[in-house]
This record gives C-alpha cells, sequence and structure tokens, in this order.
C-alpha cells in the first residue's frame, strides 16, 4: 500500500544507540494518515465484542481496510478545513 500523497512526516524520533557512546540520529516519523489508522484500528479491537488475544479468526484484512477508510475520511474532513 502507498503510503499516500500526504507522505510528509508529521515528527521525527530520536533514536538514541549505546554501545561505546552515544549516538543520536533522526529518522522519519510515521504520516499523520498512519497515525490515525493506528488508532481506528486500535479503537476497533479495544471494543470488540469477544476477546481478541487469538487473532480475528480471518477478519485481520477487513479490520485494516477499515481502519485506513476513517484514516483517509478524516485526512479528507481536514483538508476541507484548511482550505
Amino acid at each position: 500500500m502507498s503510503r499516500g500523497d500526504d507522505a510528509v512526516h508529521p515528527y521525527e524520533v530520536v533514536a538514541h544507540y549505546y554501545g561505546g557512546g552515544m549516538e543520536e540520529r533522526r529518522v522519519p516519523g510515521i504520516t499523520l494518515r498512519e497515525h490515525f489508522a493506528g488508532l481506528a484500528m486500535q479503537a476497533m479491537i479495544g471494543t470488540a465484542a469477544a476477546p481478541c488475544l487469538t487473532g480475528f479468526g480471518g477478519a485481520e484484512a477487513a479490520i485494516a481496510e477499515g481502519a485506513c477508510r476513517m484514516a483517509d475520511a478524516l485526512v479528507a474532513e481536514f483538508a476541507k478545513e484548511t482550505k
């Protein structure tokens, strides 16, 4: 799946590496779309009617697709507000 047209990294993660010293490197963060999809997926899994500790009975792809659709809708709505 493509990262989308909004593949701008909203923030950076600072990585610290230890081993004979400390080194700081800035690496790209995630897109807002990816962040929103993760939040939507977390909400869908967290409010499932049955415990999901052993999987989703083959519904993983549908859950991921639904989370991406929600994220796309939110990104589109925010784009309307900025115009």
